[in-house]
């Protein structure tokens, strides 16, 4: 199948639908190789400059703090 889709190409009767869907297939099928082979990186969101912000997903102790 491949073979013959490949002599048609090459003789030139692939009408421009083909072309085109055969290029947006190529694209897809290179993001998806992409991302499988892409190394997993770790992102730190936020400014962890000095001023207390230390990215902690806690949530504060209610319990400890003084009812006013």
């Amino acid at each position: 199948m491949i073979k013959d889709y490949i002599s048609k190409v090459e003789a030139g009767k692939c009408s421009a639908k083909e072309i085109k869907l055969i290029a947006i297939c190529l694209i897809l099928i290179g993001i998806i190789i992409g991302m499988i082979l892409s190394p997993a990186r770790v992102f730190t969101f936020g400014s962890f400059n000095g001023n207390g912000n230390t990215g902690s997903l806690t949530t504060p102790d209610l319990k400890k703090k003084k009812m006013t």
